[in-house]
């Protein structure tokens, strides 16, 4: 009969392991994965890294973690991610270098130096980026100082033929207000004010 004992005993037990989570149930989906390298923001710093193009310490960080786990299957993602992006980060500078050089041999050192900004916003810690960024921007400087000088050599010495020496020494006055650094323009000046105060 239903209400037997043995038919009691027999529904709690079926009852009982039919409420307990399998091991490929909800329980074990409960149980959150162990984080990369034990820290859930490594992956996030890695990936922030390789973004920025600091590929040298993404790869140390990964091979901190691959040293104590060399089978964890995120680090050995990641160092796969880093190759990848890396390599295309040399694909990228060879190109610019390329790109660079030709804008150099026609004279528009502007073309050279948006290639580089182009390629420092991309890649903002990369050393050689930095570098020749920097030198782009020195270049397209001492251009606009030289015609900067060129203009004011011009107009002062047009303005000197006409005896007009305080307007030769505006002209340098203005050079100079944005280039101070020129020491000759600066004698130049010295000059003028030793003509005028005769």
């Amino acid at each position: 009969p239903d209400d037997s004992l043995p038919h009691f005993w027999s529904k709690r037990s079926t009852d009982f392991f039919a409420s307990r989570p399998s091991a490929a149930g909800s329980g074990a989906a409960s149980t959150p994965a162990r984080p990369l390298g034990g820290d859930p923001k490594t992956e996030e710093r890695v990936k922030s890294l390789i973004r920025a193009g600091d590929f040298r310490e993404a790869r140390n960080r990964i091979g901190e973690i691959l040293a104590r786990d060399r089978t964890n299957p995120d680090a050995i993602r990641l160092l796969r991610e880093i190759e990848d992006a890396e390599r295309q980060h040399r694909e990228e500078i060879n190109e610019a270098y390329a790109q660079a050089e030709r804008a150099r041999t026609a004279g528009d050192s502007q073309a050279v130096l948006r290639i580089w900004r182009t390629l420092a916003a991309q890649y903002p810690d990369s050393q050689s980026v930095k570098a020749e960024l920097a030198i782009a921007e020195v270049q397209v400087q001492e251009e606009s100082r030289q015609r900067a000088k060129g203009h004011a050599e011009r107009d002062a010495t047009a303005k000197a033929a006409e005896e007009d020496f305080s307007g030769a020494l505006a002209a340098w006055n203005s050079y100079l207000a944005e280039f101070p650094e020129d020491t000759a323009a600066a004698a130049e000046r010295r000059r003028l004010e030793t003509e005028i105060g005769k």
